[in-house]
């Protein structure tokens, strides 16, 4: 998918697929801080960074072994995190309007379980799914060390 400008990349990261990208991270987690919710959109969403964490022989333990292994995949993250605000924003507000999540005290938790299955979700969605369980090991790590690590600007 080119980016060329900003209406196709938002067209092609929309609120939708980021629902998925959430709700996939919700499934193997009951809770989330804020903070770390904010992140895995510009993660996921990211083409090349999808594609690698999705595939069966892939096992990430921790935000360490992905800079280390695959920094050319987070040189542009601050620019993709701040691009992708607005949307992480959007699908917090959507899913807890749903009622599939809850936000207090700075934590999103799930609300209901939820059915993702290959049918529902379509190929792009499957893998946002496949994702989810190296996301995960990667979004163990506290907030601070996150943030320093994939070197957001805030």
């Amino acid at each position: 998918m080119s980016k060329s400008n900003s209406n196709s990349y938002y067209s092609y990261n929309n609120e939708i697929i980021g629902i998925v990208a959430m709700l996939s991270i919700l499934k193997t987690s009951e809770k989330i801080s804020f903070s770390k919710a904010m992140l895995i959109l510009p993660l996921i969403l990211h083409d090349p960074t999808m594609n690698y964490l999705q595939r069966g022989n892939v096992r990430i333990k921790s935000i360490d072994q992905l800079v280390a292994d695959k920094y050319h995949l987070l040189v542009n993250f601050n620019n993709r995190f701040s691009s992708m605000l607005p949307i992480s924003l959007n699908c917090i507000y959507l899913l807890e309007k749903m009622n599939h999540i809850s936000v207090k005290d700075g934590y999103i938790s799930k609300l209901k379980e939820i059915d993702l299955n290959e049918e529902k979700l379509g190929k792009r969605g499957m893998k946002i799914y496949k994702s989810s369980y190296n996301m995960r090991n990667i979004l163990d790590a506290s907030e601070s060390y996150l943030y320093l690590q994939l070197r957001v600007e805030l």
